[in-house]
């Protein structure tokens, strides 16, 4: 990876800790810079009859939460445990989903990978054992192809819930309340720049009831934390706008 990277004309990295892992791995990084992750550039999908969701929303007080699964065995797979690690991320997601649905809410399950399709199914077949059928049935499961099929999903939730960092960057590119259960230090990074570091957990350790509370929280704050949001994703949108420059002038002359 380093001799790979010591081969680039250009180096850049989504967050500090990015830099600084390269840094500790053996190169020099000295005139390396730092952007947001360039997903932050796709354009986002107009969202179909949003106007008429929030007002249903505003009446009813039931929402659509968007909850991003992951076939998540642990940092590495292969460990021993993995399955314990699965399992254990599954049982509290539908702790966390039978919560949400005895307050009559609607889950869209929400996916980054084909394998994670498996956590979909694992997570549906517990459901199906605690919850009645009527309230199953106000599960969903989103199905997506690329970044663009994932916001179009998005676009239909009114708050994400995720693991995997794309996940994180999609909800936050239409601008919608989102917690965090990651893997690594990227998701909270990228929370903290966005002012939300306390919608953060690991999702080797979270916490179900705080799960709860960082949800309760961010529907009260859900407009305030949208307009954090769209603060947000201008600088970073300003920012790899001054990349696009770089490049084209530093790179492409």
């Amino acid at each position: 990876m380093v001799s790979a990277a010591k081969l680039a004309h250009y180096r850049s990295y989504r967050d500090a800790r990015s830099k600084e892992f390269m840094r500790n791995a053996g190169l020099n990084v000295e005139n390396d810079a730092v952007y947001p992750d360039v997903v932050f550039k796709l354009p986002t999908p107009k969202p179909a009859n949003s106007a008429e969701s929030t007002s249903v929303t505003s009446r009813t007080g039931v929402l659509t939460v968007g909850l991003g699964v992951m076939k998540y065995d642990g940092w590495y797979g292969f460990a021993h445990d993995g399955g314990a690690v699965f399992d254990l991320y599954l049982d509290k997601l539908a702790q966390f989903v039978t919560h949400l649905l005895e307050r009559g809410h609607r889950v869209k399950l929400l996916t980054g990978e084909t394998t994670d399709m498996e956590a979909v199914d694992a997570l549906r077949a517990r459901l199906r054992v605690v919850v009645a059928g009527a309230a199953e049935e106000r599960v969903s499961t989103g199905l997506v192809s690329s970044l663009h099929d994932l916001m179009e999903e998005i676009s239909e939730t009114d708050i994400v819930i995720a693991t995997r960092f794309h996940n994180i960057v999609c909800a936050l590119k239409m601008e919608k309340p989102v917690i965090s259960l990651g893997y690594s230090a990227k998701n909270d990074a990228l929370l903290a720049e966005m002012g939300l570091d306390e919608y953060c957990q690991h999702v080797d350790t979270f916490d179900v009831e705080v799960l709860i509370a960082q949800f309760e929280k961010g529907i009260i704050e859900t407009q305030k934390i949208k307009n954090a949001i769209r603060a947000g994703n201008l600088a970073f949108m300003e920012q790899l706008d001054l990349q696009d420059k770089r490049l084209l002038s530093e790179i492409l002359s």
